[in-house]
């Protein structure tokens, strides 16, 4: 048997994406991932009512979180064989809010990575979401952690990481002056599928970095120092 936990640690670079995100467990998740344990700094604000990254540099990088089979892939296994009934219908959800959401790229990328920032998720927080060719702008992750302030974003796009942090971290503070500053931007039918969005990303993402998951299907950015180049096939697989 074989554990999912944290090891060697190394820094985040920029983004290498191409495609809209396979499901969580899926075939094309494996292939587009390779197999390290990385760690990203802290994205703090400081309004944040807890210290979302609390805890996990005590944690033990041989800490145990989930026992595997040497022959089994730990994302396939985890999300396909260990609760298929639950696990099969939650990778569909997952993959649902890319394939048919009617949410502008920007206030979808905004919202889905400052989830991902509150989680701690590696894979989330280098994804990129694209469409028709086109992603977000190198640094946009940079402009998400300074939502308030950054002028790179224009209103939807600032609510839209806005209500994720708030959703993820404050929901109970989520008062009609919010709302309508929300309403005056989104229509009710946005607002729903937004929210159906964050809960998605909240939820599973946060399922994966808890479980040490999210480092095992990590992008190319996330390379290891320690793995030399010869070791990479084109795919990003090590």
């Amino acid at each position: 048997m074989r554990s999912v936990g944290w090891g060697p640690r190394a820094s985040a670079g920029p983004s290498d994406t191409s495609r809209n995100p396979p499901a969580p467990g899926s075939e094309p998740a494996r292939r587009q991932g390779f197999r390290s344990r990385v760690s990203v700094p802290h994205v703090g604000r400081e309004h944040v009512l807890f210290d979302v990254h609390a805890g996990l540099e005590e944690r033990k990088e041989d800490t145990v979180i989930i026992d595997l089979p040497e022959d089994k892939d730990p994302i396939l296994y985890v999300w396909g064989e260990m609760v298929p009934g639950i696990g099969i219908a939650a990778s569909t959800f997952a993959t649902s809010v890319y394939e048919h959401t009617t949410l502008g790229l920007r206030e979808f990328e905004a919202a889905r990575l400052r989830i991902a920032q509150v989680n701690g998720c590696l894979f989330c927080q280098d994804w990129r979401t694209e469409r028709d060719g086109v992603q977000v702008e190198g640094d946009f992750a940079e402009s998400v952690t300074e939502w308030r302030t950054t002028p790179a974003f224009d209103d939807r796009t600032r609510l839209a990481a806005e209500y994720a942090e708030r959703y993820a971290l404050d929901h109970h503070g989520l008062d009609a002056g919010f709302w309508t500053r929300m309403k005056a931007s989104y229509t009710d039918r946005e607002i729903v599928e937004l929210s159906m969005c964050l809960g998605s990303w909240l939820a599973f993402g946060r399922l994966n970095r808890v479980l040490g998951l999210d480092a095992e299907c990590v992008l190319p950015s996330h390379l290891p120092n320690h793995l030399p180049s010869h070791a990479i096939r084109a795919d990003g697989q090590a």
